[in-house]
């Protein structure tokens, strides 16, 4: 026997070289068939291949089974009007046409059937296969099953749209129920606040005051409930307008200047020279992310400061980042907490053991508010040394 090449494979997988060695032709022949039958046996799903004139020129073992073939060599010398009917051979056929005629890879969604006799989609890659001059020469085909992935795609989607249902129809309630609630303790409110202005025994003024301002924590309870669900229905649109953001903060600090006065605490504000007259943002946003850390600031503060900041940071043109901070002298915040304070109904202390009332929403409120505008919060804090809240807004600037 006269003594061939040795099959070799190079890096990409494909037969390199015949290496001289004691190998007779015929078996270095059928070791690179039996090379490509193990990767044609290896590969998911179904691979076939076919000439110009859409004559199939082989196939691997799952398409061979799903066509109910004995082996892959009965695919050899058949085409589609073997196995399907006139009408899909026709579509089909016209595909194949296109890839071999267009030299281009095509990629489509086909429905069928498994080898199980079960309903199947199909994802399908066309490709044209070339000869040694460029020709195209005929088409191969990879067919893989996502019928179950689809299954799964769309029970996903079920459940997504339940979910979304829910959470509809719990902000509803809730939305309808703190309104129904917050109307009438409103009037409450106000009754009380001018019945303690008019009583002049100081004993029952003091009573009043106590009654008063637990209707006041009830009240920003249910604001907060209110905001929460407007937040997660998407019920608070994003406006930008003009707006003076010393105004905003001057407001802001007017509003709470009795509480932080009743508690023995200095507020105060400062404002960088280049922060301009007007400036372009959502103002109620703007306003409702410092109400709340302004209300956490003076909440968490016992005795000390709290001071509001403001300045231009970024600048690039008509546009820049509006950075507001809010910083406390109060209790601080441990390291351990300083990430879960921003949670939904998360508090540094659960309600029945700890001095401090709320709901656990203001710190995610701002978050959330931010985020809607691409803002962004940052906190620096250290247990009983005090928090520096940081917020970077996006702004546009009104020149002149």
């Amino acid at each position: 026997m006269t003594a061939v090449k040795k099959l070799t494979i190079n890096q990409y997988g494909f037969i390199r070289s015949l290496a001289q060695s004691g190998m007779g032709l015929t078996d270095c022949l059928n070791a690179a068939q039996e090379y490509y039958e193990n990767i044609l046996a290896a590969m998911p799903g179904q691979v076939y291949w076919m000439d110009r004139s859409g004559t199939y020129l082989g196939c691997n073992k799952n398409l061979a089974e799903m066509l109910k073939l004995n082996s892959p060599k009965e695919m050899f010398g058949k085409t589609r009007e073997d196995f399907l009917k006139d009408d899909i051979t026709e579509k089909l056929t016209a595909i194949d046409m296109a890839v071999m005629e267009k030299d281009e890879v095509i990629s489509l969604e086909e429905y069928g059937w498994a080898a199980d006799g079960r309903p199947a989609v199909y994802i399908t890659n066309k490709i044209p296969l070339h000869d040694h001059r460029g020709q195209v020469i005929g088409l191969l085909g990879t067919s893989f099953d996502i019928a179950d992935k689809k299954r799964a795609e769309k029970q996903l989607n079920h459940a997504k749209t339940l979910v979304k249902l829910a959470n509809e129809t719990k902000s509803e309630f809730i939305s309808n129920m703190s309104h129904d609630i917050r109307t009438p303790f409103s009037g409450i409110y106000g009754l009380i606040n001018l019945l303690r202005e008019q009583e002049e025994n100081e004993e029952k003024r003091l009573l009043l005051g106590e009654v008063a301002q637990s209707a006041k924590s009830l009240l920003d309870f249910l604001n907060q409930i209110l905001e929460l669900t407007e937040l997660d229905s998407d019920a608070i649109h994003c406006h930008k307008a003009p707006f003076d953001i010393r105004y905003e903060i001057d407001s802001l600090i007017d509003l709470m200047q009795a509480k932080a006065r009743t508690q023995g605490l200095d507020l105060h504000v400062q404002y960088d020279e280049n922060i301009p007259e007007k400036i372009v943002g959502d103002a109620l946003r703007t306003h409702r992310i410092l109400l709340n850390l302004l209300s956490n600031a003076i909440k968490f503060t016992e005795q000390g400061s709290v001071t509001v900041s403001a300045r231009l940071r970024l600048r690039q043109l008509q546009f820049a980042m509006l950075e507001l901070k809010v910083i406390d002298t109060g209790i601080g915040i441990p390291k351990d907490k300083q990430q879960m304070i921003f949670d939904q109904f998360s508090r540094l202390s659960p309600a029945n053991k700890g001095v401090y009332e709320g709901a656990g929403l203001g710190l995610w409120i701002v978050k959330k508010m931010l985020e809607d505008v691409g803002g962004t919060i940052t906190l620096k804090s250290e247990e009983n040394a005090g928090s520096v809240f940081t917020c970077l807004i996006p702004i546009e600037i009104i020149e002149g």
